[in-house]
């Protein structure tokens, strides 16, 4: 509800006249002018609202009760009222022979941000018989919806509004998901802990837009109920108007509201880049090529050898074999180009600090909003491609917006040697992004094939003794970040020839075939 200081700026912003702002503190203060019955056909109740701090009566849970839910989650209704004081209504009877004058009492009165008024709910067959009874006090208008001219009459000059509101309006999708959560608007005030919110919070951060179900299902110690009462409690957002929270495998989950709008225009957006999926080559990886299934046997600099089930081995050279990748004349499985990309991802979020996070999330809230002006348009564009080539490259495109994806970009140059295609393992050390803000910086560029060069600012032997460091992108030129990126130094990284702690691997930059695809990808002449 409304302060009695935010009142009183409402009604000035809106210039109401003297007589309107005397009707609707009148109305304010009252208590319902009657109280409503059930009927035949019609079952009246009470409505907790949590807007208004009190009981709203009903007078059918048809058609009154939906629009009650309607004016509890609707962000632009200020307050509303039950059976306001009467009003008076004149028009003609359905001869048009004489003049008829009724006191008559609305269902609700409603203040909105911009505007102000009564609402009569009636329902859609009820509408049909009155408006052939009293033609002019009902009026079916082109549109489908529902007028009252006498009702408008007397709202006018006051500069408010009457409304009829039909049956037929009503969102039961909305309705349905209304009541399945009531029980924990209005039961007992259950009290959840900090640290279920965060662990809750935190999958939801990392996955935008995740299905309730899986969510539910990822639960360890946190149950239902806690997500549930998130829900209510605007900690977690859900499109109540979109899907039926009962069949939670088609419910998507999202920790506000700006980012589901974004996760929508995100999505309608996207589009798939041509060429093949990403594909990791190793010793051992299967290939589909020319009918048959060959097996990589030896990933050399300069040429590939393949080894086909009668054990003939054929060599191409790496300019012949990303002609075939790119061409689709060669393939891998399925599976493996799925594992691949969704193993990345799933590596590089599960890396992420809650901190990591939320730069993650006000990125992406950026590329949702058409008006967003703090951040360059160059910049959201770059964002934009990057997060779409991340869907198709790992089936998450969200992933891209993380500073510790940012912290395992690596400088591509033109590849020399005839090859194009590396594979790398990259890690990065545990503990939060905050603490290593004060670390020495590096970078680092592939200037060839399968060889690594760091250019450390302090400690150059230990860099060429255990492998070069990843750094966050240099503070200048094109690849400088942006002021929301804290510096992180990235691990080593490590020729898979070593022992590496799995539990310490974040991402594998898989061979690419292609690099103009790479948006965050830099060619040197």
């Amino acid at each position: 509800m409304l302060s009695a200081n935010a009142f009183e700026q409402w009604c000035q912003r809106l210039a109401f006249p003297e007589e309107t702002t005397k009707t609707i503190i009148r109305i304010r203060s009252s208590p319902p002018s009657r109280l409503v019955r059930s009927a035949a056909g019609n079952v009246s109740g009470r409505y907790t609202s949590k807007k208004m701090g009190c009981s709203i009566q009903y007078e059918s849970y048809k058609n009154e009760l939906p629009f009650l839910y309607h004016l509890e989650r609707e962000a632009s209704v200020l307050e509303f009222y039950d059976q306001p004081e009467k009003i008076e209504l004149v028009y003609q009877n359905k001869d048009d022979t004489r003049r008829v004058v009724v006191k008559h009492t609305p269902d609700f009165f409603v203040l909105q941000e911009e505007a102000a008024g009564w609402v009569e709910c009636k329902m859609e067959e009820d509408l049909v018989r009155l408006a052939k009874q009293i033609p002019h006090r009902y009026v079916h208008n082109m549109d489908g919806t529902w007028s009252c001219p006498p009702g408008e009459a007397y709202a006018k000059p006051m500069g408010l509004f009457y409304q009829i509101r039909s049956s037929r309006e009503i969102d039961w999708i909305v309705y349905r998901n209304c009541r399945f959560l009531q029980q924990y608007r209005r039961g007992p005030r259950v009290s959840v802990s900090s640290d279920t919110v965060a662990a809750i919070r935190d999958i939801v951060m990392r996955h935008p837009g995740i299905a309730l179900f899986d969510l539910l299902q990822t639960l360890k110690t946190e149950t239902a109920d806690d997500v549930y009462f998130l829900i209510v409690t605007d900690q977690l957002y859900v499109d109540l108007a979109h899907t039926l929270l009962e069949e939670p495998e088609k419910v998507q989950v999202f920790p506000d509201q700006k980012v589901a709008e974004t996760h929508t225009t995100m999505n309608s957006s996207s589009f798939s880049y041509p060429g093949p999926a990403m594909l990791s080559i190793s010793v051992g990886t299967p290939l589909w090529w020319d009918g048959k299934p060959w097996t990589v046997f030896n990933p050399g600099l300069t040429a590939i050898t393949l080894l086909s089930e009668d054990h003939q081995l054929k060599e191409i050279p790496n300019q012949d074999f990303d002609i075939l990748l790119r061409e689709g004349k060669m393939t891998g499985l399925a599976s493996q180009t799925e594992e691949a990309g969704s193993g990345a991802a799933r590596m590089l979020l599960d890396k992420a600090s809650p901190k990591h996070l939320e730069v993650a999330l006000e990125r992406y809230r950026a590329l949702g909003n058409q008006a967003e002006r703090s951040v360059p348009p160059r910049t959201l564009r770059r964002w934009r491609a990057s997060y779409h080539e991340a869907e198709v490259l790992y089936g998450n495109g969200f992933v891209v917006l993380t500073t510790v994806y940012n912290c395992a970009q690596i400088k591509l140059t033109t590849p020399r040697y005839g090859g194009s295609l590396w594979e790398m393992l990259l890690s990065i050390p545990t503990g939060d992004g905050h603490d290593q803000e004060q670390d020495s910086e590096y970078h680092t560029r592939i200037s060839k094939p399968r060889q690594v060069h760091s250019r450390h600012r302090d400690h150059i032997g230990h860099s060429q003794e255990h492998g070069a460091q990843i750094p966050a992108p240099p503070r200048t030129g094109r690849h400088a970040p942006s002021a929301s990126q804290s510096s992180f130094q990235a691990g080593s990284v490590q020729g898979t020839s070593q022992e590496v702690d799995p539990g310490q691997i974040i991402a594998t930059i898989v061979r690419r075939w292609c690099p103009a695809y790479w948006p965050w990808a830099t060619r040197e002449v």
